[in-house]
């Protein structure tokens, strides 16, 4: 995920291994969206509000978390993915401080770019042009040349939705890409209770965005797509259940609280980095994967980084208990 100052996934300027791409929401081999951006309006003014500058970030093992103020309006976001499944979820919370806004509306742009990885192209995958179509409320992100697909939806009801390659948010991308921008009526003027297409908590508004995608096709994408709708609650709760696991396994106590929490972000970062391996084939593996990779069967293979400054604060820990 970006930063807590960007709006999403979004993009980069500075390029990296992919110039211009190397942000967005990758789903190995291949890339599936530059981004997602959210933006507030009422039905008075066809001016949105773009969520890009939060004005906090809190990470978490699980997920994270970012928040907004626009006026009256109190966002926060969450992104979470799941273990072992090929999507994202995204939830967005808003409560209204003033019972006399305006009717409020909720603006989600998603922009793909159906893309290989790094060195892709070195084996023959070719990036095509981008189209975008509705069905069903699902939004559908498929490259023309490959059977790369991604597919986008929400438990909200859109009252519009407009798909066009030219059409963009807050920022401009590169690529082959195409956009889907939907607009969910939120809170009525009668009621900061009452909403239209959301969900209301405590006068709050919810809805959640599903991001699925796969290289091998369009119903592989709509599969994931619905386990995660079906499925994200039960998803959430087990990868919380994991992350508690592992920070209570081998704990690290010492003198120094700041330390042991340094310890337990350690492990959690190491297994943010765990991967499942593809599996073996007859060259030397996938995009970006190199002959270390070629195993029996996919492995899970969790990579520690150990800083110095790291070690350093064990050191000097272990000379103040002596």
């Amino acid at each position: 995920m970006s930063s807590a100052r960007k709006t999403a996934c979004s993009p980069d300027s500075w390029g990296g291994h992919v110039p211009h791409e190397m942000n967005g929401v990758w789903n190995h081999p291949i890339k599936l969206l530059d981004g997602y951006w959210f933006g507030m309006g009422n039905g008075a003014s066809t001016s949105i509000h773009w969520l890009s500058e939060a004005t906090a970030c809190r990470a978490f093992p699980t997920y994270t978390e970012f928040d907004y103020i626009i006026g009256p309006l109190h966002i926060t976001r969450r992104d979470f993915v799941p273990d072992g499944v090929e999507g994202v979820v995204v939830t967005l919370t808003i409560k209204n401080t003033d019972p006399y806004a305006s009717p409020i509306e909720l603006t989600a742009l998603f922009r793909s770019d159906l893309r290989p990885v790094w060195l892709g192209e070195q084996t023959g995958m070719l990036d095509g042009e981008d189209t975008a179509t509705i069905q069903n409320n699902i939004a559908l992100f498929q490259d023309s040349q490959n059977p790369w697909a991604c597919a986008v939806a929400s438990d909200g009801v859109p009252s519009s939705t407009t798909t066009d390659k030219n059409l963009f948010g807050p920022q401009r991308t590169h690529g082959h890409g195409a956009s889907v921008l939907s607009v969910y009526p939120l809170l009525s003027v009668d009621s900061v209770d009452s909403v239209d297409s959301v969900d209301s908590v405590d006068g709050a508004s919810t809805i959640t965005f599903f991001i699925a995608g796969s290289a091998e096709g369009e119903q592989a994408a709509l599969a994931t797509l619905a386990h995660l709708q079906a499925q994200h609650t039960e998803l959430f709760a087990q990868k919380q259940k994991a992350y508690e696991h592992l920070i209570q396994t081998s704990r690290v106590t010492t003198p120094d609280g700041q330390l042991n929490k340094a310890l337990a972000w350690v492990k959690v970062n190491a297994q943010w980095l765990a991967r499942d391996a593809p599996l073996p084939r007859s060259d030397g593996g996938g995009p970006g994967w190199g002959l270390s990779w070629r195993r029996r069967r996919p492995p899970r293979i969790p990579v520690v980084v150990w800083h110095r400054h790291r070690i350093c604060c064990i050191a000097h820990a272990a000379s103040r208990a002596v």
